[in-house]
């Protein structure tokens, strides 16, 4: 098992301390491609042992801060790890949730999805509160085991309500 809890690559970091909830925050600045490609590879990582694990977890990507759009080889990195884990993603992963303030940002994450389907369902929302309520709700709904603190969150914002 992959010990748990907030790896860093570079300024982008992934936060998998609240199993099967896994946050990744992209930085305001640059990006190398190599960070990219360590975090990449985590993520991958952290889906070979849900499948392993017989679980599924669900992805929040917090895009909030950035402030530069990643260069093409970035965008090529990614689509040709996003081509190459498509199957274990089907398998390992609920669903996941894309952070940005921005409507026009969402609007575009969105199209581009209609274009190339993600292997699970996917939101964009304005606030990080909101994926994380989403990916508990997606988690519940097939039956995951969720972390106390993480079912206490959901009560907790069940009660504000």
């Amino acid at each position: 098992m992959i010990p748990h809890g907030l790896r860093e690559f570079g300024e982008l970091t992934v936060q998998s301390g609240d199993w099967p909830i896994i946050v990744t925050d992209f930085p305001e600045g640059h990006v190398s491609d190599e960070d990219l490609q360590g975090m990449l590879g985590h993520l991958e990582e952290l889906m070979r042992e849900a499948e392993a694990r017989r679980e599924r977890i669900f992805f929040v990507t917090d895009i909030t801060r950035m402030r530069q759009h990643p260069p093409a080889s970035q965008r090529k990195l990614t689509a040709e790890w996003m081509t190459r884990t498509f199957g274990l993603g089907r398998i390992a992963s609920a669903g996941a949730a894309h952070v940005t303030p921005s409507a026009l940002l969402r609007g575009l994450i969105t199209a581009v999805s209609w274009v190339q389907p993600p292997p699970q369902p996917q939101v964009c929302v304005a606030t990080r509160d909101e994926a994380i309520a989403h990916g508990i709700e997606t988690l519940k709904a097939i039956g995951a085991l969720l972390p106390p603190r993480l079912t206490a969150r959901q009560n907790r914002a069940s009660a504000g309500k």
